[in-house]
């Protein structure tokens, strides 16, 4: 791999009305576990569901990450710095929301970045923006229409996405 992985590790979430992020410096080697254990391969999760009752099919030929205490603990454990907390403009569902949350988060960290290739670690709690952003795709018309806006930044910026799901109660 030709990019360097960020040092600094950005956390978002996302409620229906509003959303945020925090963000933390971590040890090299830190970060290079972290992408390891990021989703690279997305999964089949439905969007008209509550996250806590999505159903993920159960495809043998998927590697399905469920979140190790290891990471749930470094969530806790981080020095976590505020990034960013606003107000969303309207109520929307909730997976939509986190991956707006996502969106901003990319628009702001990729401004004023010079064409240097990197890799920002992500944590989020949402196994659909996290499935959604790996696989590049989703099956949720405004899910893409969301990723397609996101495009660009990343593109000009030559940054990557590493997600890596933690536990909600952890992020």
């Amino acid at each position: 791999m030709r990019k360097k992985l960020s040092r600094s590790i950005l956390a978002t979430d996302a409620t229906p009305i509003a959303g945020g992020a925090t963000r933390a410096e971590a040890s090299e080697s830190l970060v290079d576990e972290l992408f390891r254990c990021a989703d690279a391969r997305g999964r089949h999760v439905q969007l008209d569901q509550d996250e806590s009752e999505a159903i993920i099919h159960n495809d043998p030929k998927q590697n399905y990450r469920i979140p190790q205490d290891e990471i749930d603990q470094l969530g806790l454990s981080l020095p976590w710095q505020v990034e960013n907390a606003y107000q969303f403009r309207q109520s929307a569902h909730i997976n939509l929301q986190e991956m707006r949350a996502l969106k901003k988060e990319v628009e702001k960290f990729t401004k004023g970045v010079p064409g240097v290739p990197f890799v920002q670690t992500v944590f989020c709690d949402s196994q659909v923006v996290v499935g959604a952003q790996a696989k590049g795709r989703s099956s949720s018309f405004k899910l893409n229409g969301v990723l397609r806006a996101m495009l660009p930044y990343l593109v000009v910026s030559r940054c990557s996405l590493s997600l890596a799901w933690i536990g909600t109660h952890f992020n």
